[in-house]
């Protein structure tokens, strides 16, 4: 008897807590600090180029490491940055920028004019450059979150948060693509992780400050994904947010529309089937929603047999909208006999 309570209740909600959702007001969403200025890498190294030809090679530097983490990839950004240390009369930073450039894009490495320029900084060093106290303390900080596979928690740390710690130290360095690229993944392994189903439940019981959360670790991820599978991931999850909040807000009909997009996008996402049942139910569209679940049910034998008796309470429920009480009796009888 106890579970047949628990299947009407979570069949009454769809495994949403939207009752309680829909006297709520919208938190305020957790954003993703911005890793730079909001502008293009195109706009900011060409205004380091300018310092640069104006002899402002301090700015000029300044400039460049804004343009590294935007797009840490760029070859030329460490060349000029190497340029302007020179210029600074900096010789053994401009030896460790000349050494970026040649050694992380070695396609470059056949260039003669770079490596005389590298030859006559190095002449010119006195000491071997080293990375900064601040930015080695702050990379160990970042490669300690990702050990941990912290992503961005409720609390404001991990390794989204230690990763703008590091570019707030002036952090320049091609390792930037390769740890870009682990916070990315860290980022969206712990969104997807937040959405892993129990068996017995159709949906995760997220709440709009869950998802809210969840928003902000994707909106972070699109701050540095370079991978379009990454990207691609990114995107096609977007669309379970907008669905969710939907339909924890009591917005049905946008939620119907919003779920069917989020189903699509999301085929390996069962629950975001369960969404689109839930808003269709609610949204008075009850022949769309008894059809949803008819294509549903094979996946629910391959994939989750257990919410089988789930699938039955909700369909009994929909006949109930449509005066088919003799059907949903028949159904909650049947539920019943099993629980017993």
């Amino acid at each position: 008897m106890k579970r047949l309570a628990r299947t009407l209740a979570l069949a009454l909600t769809l495994g949403l807590p939207a009752a309680a959702a829909a006297q709520q007001p919208t938190p305020a969403t957790p954003t993703a600090p911005a890793t730079t200025p909001k502008v293009d890498f195109a706009s900011v190294f060409k205004k380091a180029n300018a310092a640069y030809n104006g002899g402002e090679y301090a700015e000029a530097i300044r400039g460049y490491r804004v343009a590294v983490a935007l797009e840490p990839a760029r070859a030329e950004t460490y060349r000029n940055m190497a340029r302007a240390y020179f210029w600074l009369g900096q010789y053994a930073a401009a030896v460790a920028y000349y050494d970026m450039f040649l050694t992380e894009f070695p396609d470059r490495a056949a260039d003669e004019q770079i490596q005389r320029e590298r030859k006559l900084a190095a002449s010119r060093a006195i000491e071997p450059w080293t990375t900064p106290a601040d930015q080695r303390a702050a990379l160990g900080k970042l490669q300690r979150e990702l050990s941990r596979g912290a992503g961005l928690l409720a609390d404001g740390s991990g390794s989204w948060t230690a990763y703008e710690g590091l570019l707030r130290t002036g952090y320049a360095h091609p390792n930037l693509i390769r740890l870009r690229a682990r916070v990315a993944d860290a980022l969206l392994r712990e969104h997807d992780d937040a959405l892993a189903q129990r068996p017995s439940e159709p949906a995760p019981l997220l709440d709009l400050e869950a998802w809210a959360l969840q928003r902000a670790r994707l909106e972070a991820a699109s701050e540095i994904a370079d991978e379009p599978r990454t990207r691609d991931a990114i995107a096609r999850r977007g669309r379970l947010h907008v669905a969710a909040t939907q339909l924890l807000l009591g917005r049905y009909v946008e939620a119907a529309a919003a779920a069917e997009a989020a189903a699509e996008a999301n085929p390996d996402m069962l629950f975001a089937q369960w969404f689109l049942v839930t808003a269709l139910m609610h949204a008075n569209r009850p022949t769309d929603a008894l059809a949803r679940l008819d294509a549903l049910v094979p996946r629910l034998r391959d994939e989750a047999p257990t919410l089988l008796p789930y699938e039955r309470i909700v369909r009994a429920i929909i006949f109930q909208k449509v005066d088919r009480a003799p059907e949903a009796a028949d159904i909650y009888m049947e539920v019943l006999s099993r629980d017993l």
